[in-house]
């Protein structure tokens, strides 16, 4: 009981290869654990070892042949390992269960989304918000769906309420972000990115996306600052192409050639290729473009699926110090 809720707090608290080593020996004890198999092929999928994890979790699924969760993790197992078909499987068979339907579909609806399927997966993310009208995740993915859809004004409505639920996320922020530069209301964008700009000051494409949606903006004095806070962190030719842009619309002609050389330097190659792109473009700021930094990940439910350790409880970590006395 000890080793399996040492295994279920590390697991939680993001340290899966602490959780593995706690799972062998509980194996060595029984190998027939269930509740092992399951732990450790959890820990392997945390861990990235997918192949070890679908075995583990395949064994575990024998003594619970019933667990909808369980399965989840199997499917999106077999997707990263590109078993698309028996994640699809997975999938279906964890939906005829008659459980936790709206987890079930917010993950299938991903499964098609990262696949390149955006009208599927919408149909998944809208039957989740028919019966959890306030689940967040569906309201941020149903937005980005519709922008990858050009539905623009419908993917704005849907991020607007994903944003009332949780108004500080990051990837609901760089959506927006997004939508906005295509609505052409950039001073609502650059609010945007200042915030995830503020939420991770050391991520030199966010100051970029900044600095761009200023130059439309013609906030230059705000472009020309976010710029240079992402060359502090890291030197990229566009940045530096954003600099001569910035020192252009200033009036700063020697600044302008400086950055645009300084650019060419870094990266000859992309630089000329982005020469020639100017070169058929009548605006040449629609050269440059924003950075969608969003991560779409998985919504698995760990903690569900490691309630049925009940009556189990997590000890704090004054117990775990005991524990090993």
């Amino acid at each position: 009981m000890v080793l399996k809720s040492l295994a279920l707090f590390y697991l939680k608290t993001g340290t899966p290869q602490k959780a593995y080593q706690i799972t062998e020996n509980l194996m060595k004890i029984n190998d027939y654990d269930g509740d092992a198999h399951l732990l450790r092929g959890l820990a392997l999928y945390l861990n990235g070892n997918y192949i070890d994890a679908i075995t583990s979790l395949e064994q575990a699924r024998t003594f619970r042949p019933y667990n909808p969760e369980l399965l989840l993790f199997l499917g999106v197992t077999h997707y990263y390992l590109k078993n698309y078909e028996l994640a699809e499987a997975c999938f279906e068979e964890a939906f005829t269960m008659g459980e936790s339907f709206v987890v079930i579909w917010l993950n299938r609806g991903i499964f098609y989304y990262k696949q390149g399927m955006a009208s599927l997966a919408l149909q998944y993310f809208e039957a989740v918000l028919r019966i959890d009208p306030e689940n967040f995740p569906a309201w941020f993915l149903r937005s980005k769906c519709r922008f990858e859809l050009d539905e623009i004004e419908e993917s704005y409505k849907s991020i607007e309420r994903a944003l009332y639920f949780f108004p500080g996320d990051k990837n609901a922020l760089s959506l927006k972000g997004l939508i906005e530069f295509k609505r052409g209301n950039y001073a609502s964008g650059a609010e945007c990115y200042t915030k995830i700009t503020e939420l991770e000051e050391g991520n030199e494409t966010h100051w970029f996306n900044l600095g761009l949606i200023q130059l439309w903006n013609k906030n230059y004095e705000g472009a020309n600052g976010a710029f240079n806070r992402a060359l502090l962190i890291r030197k990229n030719i566009f940045s530096l192409i954003g600099k001569a842009f910035s020192s252009f619309y200033t009036g700063d002609s020697a600044n302008e050639e400086k950055y645009l050389l300084d650019a060419k330097k870094h990266n000859p190659e992309k630089f000329d290729e982005w020469a020639k792109t100017c070169a058929g473009s009548e605006n040449h700021l629609q050269t440059l473009s924003l950075v969608d930094t969003i991560d779409i990940t998985f919504e698995l439910p760990l903690d569900s699926l490691i309630s049925v350790f009940e009556p189990i409880t997590v000890l704090h970590l004054p117990d775990l110090d005991h524990a090993f006395k």
